[in-house]
């Protein structure tokens, strides 16, 4: 027969684990990073992105893209959601100085994209 007190010590199948604080501490950083970004591509393009929506590695109907500095090409080589806090440190901090958003447009009348920006770097 189990004792009850054993009983005590297995977890209920339904019982759920709490969330890692570094992992709470990462989800927060994210939020924030695209809140940043989001704003920062509505002040300098006028175009509303919803937070969720940001991404670092644009796809072809998204209506803007980013121009980075060389020393920053690792940050745009992977998406929002698979970054180190230290990354998100750095986008928020470096949004508007070391990287920036363009208008699609932009592009097409310039001819200057990132991926053209990593070529020259």
């Amino acid at each position: 027969m189990i004792k009850a007190s054993a009983m005590m010590d297995i977890p209920s199948p339904n019982t759920m684990a709490l969330p890692r604080p570094s992992n709470i501490d990462r989800a927060r950083w994210r939020a924030k990073c695209r809140e940043k970004l989001s704003e920062h591509i509505k002040g300098r393009l006028g175009i509303s992105i919803d937070p969720s929506e940001v991404r670092l590695i644009t796809r072809v109907e998204d209506p803007y893209s980013w121009q980075f500095l060389p020393a920053r090409t690792h940050l745009f080589e992977r998406n929002l959601s698979k970054h180190s806090i230290d990354a998100y440190m750095v986008l928020c901090r470096e949004v508007g100085v070391s990287f920036e958003a363009v208008a699609k447009e932009q592009i097409f009348f310039t001819g200057l994209a990132a991926s053209d920006l990593l070529e020259l770097g």
